[in-house]
């Protein structure tokens, strides 16, 4: 499985459980909803989407990823993917 499938899957399951608070700070920070966020990851290519994750830094938190009991940006899977 990809980087990129592991992110969608992640993000699939995490947007089951956002709250309604989560999602409206995720909808203002990336200008869009979270599913359509979603497909963006799906079809956009690898550059841009790293421009686009760059520009909304503060979307990893939102989504509140963890790696090994750490939270936020810099462990935020999305992010360290795109951002190589």
């Amino acid at each position: 499985m990809s980087t990129r499938d592991q992110i969608i899957v992640k993000m699939r399951r995490r947007l089951g459980s956002l709250t309604p608070e989560a999602r409206a700070q995720f909808e203002k920070e990336a200008g869009e909803t979270p599913e359509l966020a979603l497909e963006r990851i799906r079809q956009t290519n690898i550059q841009e989407l790293g421009v686009w994750a760059k520009l909304r830094p503060r979307l990893g938190p939102i989504l509140d990823w963890t790696n090994e009991g750490r939270r936020g940006l810099a462990s935020c899977p999305f992010r360290s993917t795109v951002m190589r």
